[in-house]
């Protein structure tokens, strides 16, 4: 139903709905966005718990809320009783989607200390979506993509192969700074404009060139002389990068600025894998050459060779 502003559909339409549906056969949810949930509150207690005695519940759901078995079904009775009494819940969409995800993260996290937990408000949540009859107020909002709810999950980590994907992207970019700079001397079809700034703003005017661009970029990253990264692990600390190549070194990597701090030789085949210890102070490096050595991250130096049978 879609009505001007001011013309009653939280104040009139709402508890109209919400009184009808509340026979005893449902668990009726008015789902409303924050903004509007203390009006809501006070529209639906002065028009249907003043009147005609409904009982209005209001269940924040968090996901920093720690429930105990005890507390899951003491909410459950509650909103039996909702139910059976003909009430209705007052809830917010962040509301629904934490509560879901309480029993998504007790599995992830709390499996070994409470292996049942996590599956029973699981259980508990589609109990509750099965039973309940939802009114959304201001659905446009709620609806909207805009305001689609992303939450995160897990312990904070590192995005996939970083720094290494930034530190790639700029010296392409480079590249392709110089490789324009080259074929704007020698040939027509491009445009190049300098602004302030680390990176020109480049256009392309004929399809030739654009190809010409592309295929003389690829030809300037294949000429260049770097051995192939075989391995690459990440400080338990977050600070240091370790990567293994072809070249027989290992090198140490400031995960802040990208920077290259150190350079360990020692081998004498490829590295094929490295890994830092649970304190970030040693790292140890397997080798083509059948060695295993372990480093001190802090000076470099070889502490020890493992050497394979």
């Amino acid at each position: 139903m879609q009505l001007n502003m001011g013309e009653g559909k939280s104040s009139v339409i709402v508890p109209l709905v919400a009184s009808a549906l509340a026979d005893g056969s449902r668990v009726v949810r008015v789902v409303v966005a924050k903004p509007q949930s203390k009006q809501i509150m006070h529209t639906l207690i002065a028009k249907l718990g003043g009147l005609i005695n409904q009982r209005v519940l209001y269940l924040p759901f968090s996901r920093s809320i720690r429930l105990s078995p005890g507390q899951i079904e003491s909410v459950r009775a509650m909103i039996q009783a909702c139910q059976q009494e003909g009430g209705m819940l007052l809830v917010q969409p962040e509301h629904l989607l934490s509560f879901k995800l309480m029993g998504i993260e007790k599995i992830w996290h709390e499996a070994q200390q409470n292996p049942t937990m996590g599956g029973d408000i699981l259980q508990f949540h589609q109990e509750f979506e099965a039973l309940s009859r939802d009114i959304v107020d201001e659905s446009d909002e709620n609806f909207s993509v805009k305001f689609e709810l992303i939450y995160t999950m897990g312990s904070q980590q590192p995005v996939e192969m970083s720094p290494e994907r930034w530190i790639l992207i700029e010296a392409v970019m480079e590249l392709l700074r110089d490789v324009v700079k080259r074929l704007a001397r020698s040939e027509s079809g491009g445009e190049r404009q300098d602004k302030s700034g680390g990176f020109p703003t480049i256009r392309v005017l004929e399809d030739a060139a654009g190809q010409h661009l592309v295929e003389t970029l690829a030809h300037q990253i294949c000429a260049l002389d770097s051995d192939s990264i075989r391995s690459v692990a990440f400080s338990p600390d977050s600070k240091m990068i370790a990567s293994g190549s072809d070249d027989n070194s290992i090198k140490i990597w400031d995960a802040s600025t990208g920077t290259c701090t150190q350079t360990l030789k020692g081998h004498s085949g490829s590295i094929s894998s490295v890994a830092f210890s649970p304190d970030s102070k040693m790292i140890a490096s397997g080798s083509y050459d059948d060695t295993v050595k372990i480093w001190d991250a802090a000076t470099g130096s070889s502490t020890q060779t493992l050497r394979g049978a």
